[in-house]
């Protein structure tokens, strides 16, 4: 199996070779858990390095950039992401799960799965505040998840909502820092402080056709998680009770 380090330094070279800004293959680093000092240490490798002929197979599923290669639906491969179980609703006994696999899907697939999978969690809980009459004007993101373009795009059409990103992505570490300055007395006016604070850096605007197919999709996830999927669960759960040699 290829090195960590092996993985990283193909990717960073396939991204070198699309001719995207350094700035952009740093961000689609961090995403992955690479830091920027080390993601700029690639980049230089890769610009300065001897030319490799590029793998085949998995080894650049260690990076989401496969994905913006997926189709919208990722092959219709459902990924169930409740590796510690589904919180809300609350089933302890959910786990993760890929559904509808094929020989023909890669890593692209499987990350775009994850990507979509994530939103379509998050969309359930939106359409609870939907049905009680809360109207989502807008999703605001915050921190890693709010870095990845495609990610973002992904959220936007599924939750039918614009996406907006800031300037300053660490909305605890920034919240923590507003509520001690205004305790010991720097900060008058909580409200207008935010409002100075909290800078806008990219709207995601839903595109109506992604959409509508998304929904489409959605509802067939529901109608597998919530009838079978839960049975399956609960069944597997059952496997964790038997006593093993």
């Amino acid at each position: 199996m290829p090195e960590r380090k092996e993985i990283l330094a193909e990717s960073v070279r396939k991204l070198v070779s699309l001719n995207l800004a350094d700035e952009e293959i740093i961000e689609n680093l961090k995403d992955v858990g690479i830091s920027e000092a080390e993601a700029k240490m690639l980049i230089v490798e890769a610009k300065t390095g001897a030319k490799k002929e590029p793998k085949t197979g998995l080894a650049g599923a260690d990076t989401p950039i496969t994905a913006e290669k997926a189709p919208i639906g990722a092959e219709f491969s459902l990924f169930f992401p409740f590796l510690q179980g589904r919180s809300s609703p609350a089933w302890p006994n959910a786990s993760a799960a890929w559904l509808g696999l094929y020989g023909s899907n890669n890593s692209g697939t499987l990350w775009r799965s994850m990507m979509e999978s994530i939103a379509f969690e998050y969309l359930s809980w939106v359409n609870i505040l939907r049905s009680v009459g809360i109207n989502l004007k807008k999703v605001v993101g915050t921190g890693g998840g709010s870095k990845g373009r495609l990610w973002n795009q992904i959220k936007a059409d599924i939750l039918n909502a614009p996406y907006v990103t800031l300037e300053r992505t660490e909305g605890a570490v920034l919240g923590n820092a507003l509520l001690a300055a205004y305790g010991v007395g720097d900060i008058k006016n909580l409200k207008e402080t935010v409002n100075k604070w909290v800078e806008t850096k990219n709207t995601f605007n839903p595109i109506r056709k992604n959409t509508d197919a998304y929904m489409k999709i959605y509802n067939k996830r529901e109608e597998i998680l919530n009838g079978p999927l839960l049975e399956i669960f609960n069944k597997i759960a059952e496997l964790h009770e038997i006593k093993l040699p």
